[in-house]
């Protein structure tokens, strides 16, 4: 059994029924009559790794992104505080 059997499994006319309950004919190519070469699987799977490493790179930024917001708040908190803390020493030297 080849790689592609294995993922494609084959499959041939078949009757089907749809939502309103209609028989028709579902014409389903069997994979053996196209004959694809290797190199469409290939293919097929080096996409797919492509398309997982940037979910991850998409996962990573996310997170980055999530905890420069959160560093940016705590830079403004820090900011106000120390603002606050001179203004207050200012008033107590007047």
């Amino acid at each position: 059994m080849t790689e592609l059997e294995k993922v494609a499994p084959s499959s041939w006319l078949r009757m089907q029924k749809d939502e309103a309950g209609y028989e028709s004919d579902a014409e389903v190519f069997d994979y053996r009559d196209i004959k694809p070469d290797e190199g469409f699987l290939t293919k097929f799977m080096e996409a797919h790794a492509a398309v997982k490493e940037a979910d991850i790179t998409l996962h990573a930024l996310t997170k980055a992104f999530e905890d420069s917001k959160q560093l940016t708040a705590l830079w403004k908190q820090t900011g106000e505080n120390l603002t606050i803390e001179r203004e207050s020493m200012a008033d107590s030297k007047v």
